[in-house]
């Protein structure tokens, strides 16, 4: 086993084995979950898997549970939706990709009244 910042190396049967440390104060409620683990304005995966769709595209107005991502893990699709309204800032994922826990997917703005 070897360490190198957040993430940890395990030699087994030949093979390499590579895992990231989680912080374990992170919000961990069913809700949250349901809606992508929200930290502050940011949607963030909450468990590996591969991007099926997004819904939505930088600069978008979106309303409170408005479909943002759908992503599938361990053969079960996931709707991750907006947690309120606002604008979306930043896409940071894209149809196709694996991505890991934790990893950003979207970052969200207050929405501009006119």
């Amino acid at each position: 086993m070897a360490r190198r910042g957040d993430r940890v190396d395990v030699w087994l049967d030949g093979r390499i084995h590579s895992f990231e440390l989680v912080d374990r104060s992170a919000q961990r409620s069913g809700a949250a979950s349901a809606q992508g683990n929200l930290a502050g304005d940011t949607v963030i995966a909450p468990m590996p898997g591969t991007i099926l769709k997004i819904h939505v595209a930088a600069g978008d107005d979106i309303s409170t549970h408005a479909p943002l991502i759908v992503m599938e893990s361990m053969k079960m699709e996931m709707t991750l939706a907006a947690p309120r309204d606002g604008r979306v800032r930043a896409v940071s994922c894209e149809a196709g990709q694996l991505v890991e826990m934790g990893k950003l997917l979207l970052t969200l703005e207050p929405r501009e009244h006119a």
